[in-house]
């Protein structure tokens, strides 16, 4: 059996800052921005650090905000994330708090042609891919990439290029890829066994 593919949602399938800022304009009148935009200070620089602790209640307490977010990808990348699990395990791993946020995530893939995906809520990235034997794995996050490529030897740790993730590639080591898109990846994947 083919190895499995761990995806991380947030900044590779979904935008989170579009979401965030979006729920922050309605309240505050801040810009809307996406993970596409520069960002070098994380949201409480976004939209204010009282604005984004009282946007970052709203998103626990509520039951819909993950659910919402829009997508980085379009629909056939999304096919091909869905025709994956044909000869794999695929695993989705999130560290998305609040209610639901399991269930909401559950959904917002299903809503994208994701066929009963099997979604991973935790901040340690790194386990999962571990525990599975992962093959390849995707972050937005350099520090998830470096420890995902650091538990387990084999496993092929990417790094999806954002602008706020571009770092020295020195700092993330050797270990982790860079790739420019969500197809880039997949592309590897497919062709890598």
């Amino acid at each position: 059996m083919k190895k499995p593919v761990q995806f991380d949602i947030d900044g590779v399938l979904a935008d989170f800052i579009a979401g965030f800022t979006t729920l922050a304009h309605e309240y505050f009148g801040t810009p809307i921005l996406s993970d596409r935009t520069n960002l070098k200070y994380g949201t409480n620089h976004i939209v204010g650090a009282d604005n984004s602790a009282r946007v970052w209640k709203m998103i626990v307490d509520g039951t819909d905000f993950w659910w919402r977010l829009p997508a980085h990808a379009d629909r056939p990348t999304f096919i091909r994330i869905n025709n994956l699990q044909d000869e794999r395990d695929v695993y989705f791993v999130t560290n998305r708090p609040g209610r639901w946020a399991k269930w909401q995530t559950e959904s917002w893939l299903l809503a994208h042609g994701i066929w009963n995906p099997t979604v991973i809520v935790t901040d340690l990235k790194a386990l999962p891919a571990q525990a599975t034997g992962a093959g390849y794995a995707i972050e937005d996050k350099p520090g998830n990439a470096v420890m995902i490529s650091y538990v387990n030897r084999a496993i092929r740790s990417f790094l999806i290029d954002l602008p706020y993730n571009r770092i020295n590639h020195d700092m993330i080591g050797g270990r982790v890829e860079r790739v420019n898109t969500l197809s880039e990846f997949l592309d590897i994947v497919e062709a890598g066994e």
